[in-house]
């Protein structure tokens, strides 16, 4: 990194993973005995589902990890690298963290409205003031993922939506599209956010990381995809696939920020690569094969999202 933060485009490590027993494998480097810190094991699969995940990402137009396998320097554990270039960044406190974001917007802006709102009490009706109370109550105890500042495209999140610029509101539902295709059952906040600081909105966003454990992936690869349901930006409740796609389709606050004719190109560009090609092109580059039974149901998913989208 240059002086005073200043970069000329932006790289950062996103994905440090310990693989054991992963079989084939080609080292693309070595790292530094000291280099431990922030690295987490997790199974072969839910390596399997990151990959798949950014390769996704990559072709829906998403700044996503390029990922590539490192050896450690006893040459007996994986790690892999996933490193994330964003051309436009200048300067480091451009990138935070969507966790970080999501914390400031809930306790610096959504609870204060919301106070406000209720300080004016004898306008209100029961019923509104019965609603603000429930999305304050939401707001103090929700998980993050489930606050009303996480569900940007519901009624509860309180016009949350106008701390992100257009753009970014479409990499959400791309992004949503891409959790979908590969079993990300979670709304967890892994992403990061590139921000115009003279606006302090946010920009861009960055997918980083598929964040399903290893026993809904396992359900996927034992043929229960379609019992899964999903955490979403979209609604308070869980969702299966059908109906998140349903609402990404129909919902007015979508439709807002992401055209028919882009829900189209949406579908086009998932379909422009077999999903098996991506993984056979993974492996040739890398030596990393993904398990096969994981890649056919992405490939089902894949189609079933494309054609849904289509229609």
């Amino acid at each position: 990194m240059q002086e005073n933060n200043k970069i000329e485009g932006l790289n950062l490590l996103v994905l440090r993973h310990y693989i054991k027993e992963y079989s084939d494998l080609k080292p693309q480097g070595a790292l530094p005995s000291d280099f431990d810190v922030g690295i987490k094991e997790v199974s072969k699969l839910e390596c399997d589902a990151n990959v798949m995940y950014s390769l996704i990402c990559e072709k829906l137009g998403l700044y996503s990890p390029d990922i590539l396998p490192i050896y450690s320097n006893n040459w007996k554990k994986t790690i892999v690298s996933g490193v994330i270039n964003v051309p436009t960044a200048k300067d480091i406190e451009e990138i935070k963290k969507a966790k970080v974001f999501h914390y400031y917007l809930n306790n610096g802006y959504y609870k204060t409205s919301l106070l406000n709102s209720l300080s004016k009490a004898e306008n209100l009706t029961e019923s509104k003031k019965e609603n603000l109370n429930v999305k304050l109550i939401l707001s103090n105890i929700a998980l993050d993922g489930k606050r009303p500042v996480d569900i940007l495209f519901s009624p509860v999140s309180e016009n949350a939506s106008t701390f992100f610029s257009g753009e970014a509101l479409k990499d959400l539902i791309k992004i949503r599209v891409a959790k979908l295709a590969t079993f990300d059952v979670t709304n967890k906040l892994d992403s990061l956010y590139k921000m115009d600081n003279a606006s302090g909105i946010v920009d861009r966003v960055l997918p980083i990381k598929n964040s399903s454990d290893s026993k809904t992936l396992d359900a996927v690869i034992k043929g229960e995809r379609h019992k899964l349901k999903y955490d979403t930006e979209l609604f308070i409740d869980p969702l299966t696939c059908p109906q998140a796609i349903r609402m990404i389709k129909e919902k007015n606050t979508v439709g807002q920020v992401v055209s028919r004719r882009e829900l189209s190109d949406i579908a086009n560009n998932l379909q422009s690569e077999n999903v098996k090609d991506l993984a056979n092109r993974f492996y040739a580059k890398t030596g990393m094969k993904i398990n096969d039974k994981y890649v056919d149901a992405v490939s089902r998913q894949v189609d079933f999202i494309s054609e849904s989208l289509s229609r």
